[in-house]
């Protein structure tokens, strides 16, 4: 999401398709030259606090589509690439610290969505929309996840649902401020997403609309 937190277009900017291509050709890449500062222009911000990025590569560039390509990523991870990122996420720890990782994780049922989400993430964040069509693919892609355990620890992940692209009221952070109709959306939205699955073991389940 490169266009979003930097003033320039990214398209030359390497990441982490260039990271793993190099630490597939045995490179010995360093996290820091794929990484930029993003400026951050509202707050709140702490003083001394700083927003580093690790983007997906030159996208929309051929160059990024090609490395892409190349990598076969599902076929890369079932072959055991997965200690690629592995060593991504250990290599960003050992170099900055950060207080927060945040991966931005493909959309869909592949093996690089099953690496983000249950090898490399400590809890899971999906982002719905309120239409049927993105709350029936959110929902399919969730159920794939269940039961939501760590495939190196075999311990629970957490599940955060958040409907987003939702009007905010006067008081977001204050739950008896929202509105009947948000109220409704958010009641309507979990009921969908936790009605039974097949197998009983890929539902899903919420402790609260909240």
């Amino acid at each position: 999401r490169a266009y979003k937190v930097r003033p320039q277009a990214p398209g030359e900017l390497r990441g982490a398709v260039d990271w793993l291509a190099a630490f597939r050709d045995d490179q010995q890449p360093q996290v820091q030259d794929y990484t930029v500062s993003c400026e951050v222009r509202r707050g709140p911000v702490i003083a001394g606090g700083e927003l580093l990025m690790i983007p997906a590569g030159r996208a929309p560039s051929p160059q990024y589509f090609d490395t892409l390509s190349r990598l076969h990523l599902d076929e890369w991870i079932e072959a055991g690439g997965v200690v690629a990122f592995q060593s991504l996420k250990q290599a960003i720890f050992d170099k900055y610290e950060p207080d927060y990782l945040l991966i931005d994780s493909r959309t869909g049922i592949t093996a690089t969505n099953s690496v983000t989400t249950r090898v490399l993430a400590d809890a899971v964040v999906a982002l719905a929309l309120d239409s049927p069509e993105q709350l029936d693919g959110t929902r399919s892609v969730l159920r794939t996840l269940q039961p939501l355990t760590s495939l190196e620890t075999g311990e629970n992940l957490d599940l955060h649902v958040v409907l987003s692209r939702f009007a905010a009221d006067s008081k977001p952070d204050d739950p008896s401020a929202r509105t009947s109709e948000e109220q409704r959306a958010l009641n309507s939205v979990q009921r969908f997403l936790t009605e039974p699955a097949w197998p009983a073991r890929n539902t899903l389940e919420f402790s609260s609309a909240n």
